[in-house]
């Protein structure tokens, strides 16, 4: 969600909310949306600008979180094997990263920097949940705005 948040033209809805036949109250839908997505740059983007976090190290943050698991106990030891392989992997490549493209020695600092960034991408995330919960209790949102229902189910 956070991805599909960031990545939508909130100054032409019509691309992906159903054209004129939405809410009643389309208007204060659309500025809903907009301060969400606010809300949630208003999280990441101070913390990627002063980390200087490159685009391999904001890919790495994602992947980290597609990997994170939740609950362990709705995983087979089988999916936590790969999703450990997978994390592995990443650590990895971002140690050739930082070593090899960057030319740094120590890069605990820009480890760091991006665990502050994963956990600010998840407090975001958290935010756009409970916005959108909170928007279904009270609007029945999905009933209005079906396309909405599809990105969360």
């Amino acid at each position: 969600m956070s991805a599909v948040q960031s990545c939508v033209d909130t100054e032409n809805l019509d691309l992906w909310l159903e054209g004129k036949q939405g809410s009643p109250d389309r208007t204060s839908l659309i500025q809903c949306l907009r301060s969400q997505q606010r809300v949630q740059f208003d999280i990441v983007v101070p913390i990627m600008i002063r980390a200087q976090i490159t685009i391999k190290e904001f890919h790495a943050a994602l992947a980290l979180l597609l990997c994170e698991t939740g609950s362990l106990s709705d995983f087979s030891d089988r999916s936590l094997s790969v999703l450990n392989d997978i994390r592995a992997e990443i650590f990895n490549d971002l140690q050739r990263h930082y070593i090899d493209e960057i030319g740094l020695s120590d890069f605990s600092t820009r480890l760091g920097h991006l665990i502050t960034l994963n956990h600010s991408i998840r407090e975001a995330l958290s935010a756009s949940l409970e916005f959108y919960q909170m928007q279904q209790t009270i609007f029945n949102l999905y009933d209005i705005e079906e396309d909405l229902e599809a990105l969360f189910i």
